[in-house]
């Protein structure tokens, strides 16, 4: 699925709301968490949303916008601007922009240029000639 953070999120709640009332009808059972198995994830900062086109690939930086939307957000520069990626696809469509990257085409479908608003691509891409 194609999902971004926020509809991922809004669709996980619903199910952990069912799911907590059926868990709690049943008696709990405590269960010992083996500290082996345990992983530890690194806080998330701007710098986490940095990505570089000419070392990664398409869907690489495809999977962090849809990830870290909408915050910290995936920035790049394209062209000596920071773009701020925030809705892009793998196959190309009539309103998206390229950008080529380390083995692929990622198709940009909207943008927030540095200091400005959110725009789609075909827009930005007017703009910027």
């Amino acid at each position: 699925a194609r999902e971004t953070f926020p509809e991922l999120h809004d669709r996980l709640a619903v199910m952990g709301a069912e799911l907590l009332v059926e868990t709690l009808k049943s008696p709990l059972r405590e269960t010992p968490q083996d500290e082996r198995a345990a992983t530890i994830c690194r806080k998330l900062s701007r710098k986490t949303g940095d990505v570089d086109p000419l070392t990664m690939t398409a869907e690489e930086i495809d999977r962090k916008v849809r990830a870290l939307n909408p915050w910290p957000g995936v920035r790049c520069a394209v062209d000596g601007t920071i773009v701020k990626l925030l809705r892009t696809s793998l196959t190309e469509r009539p309103e998206s922009v390229p950008l080529g990257c380390r083995e692929s085409v990622l198709h940009l479908l909207e943008v927030q240029p540095e200091g400005r608003t959110a725009m789609t691509a075909t827009e930005w891409m007017r703009g910027k000639r």
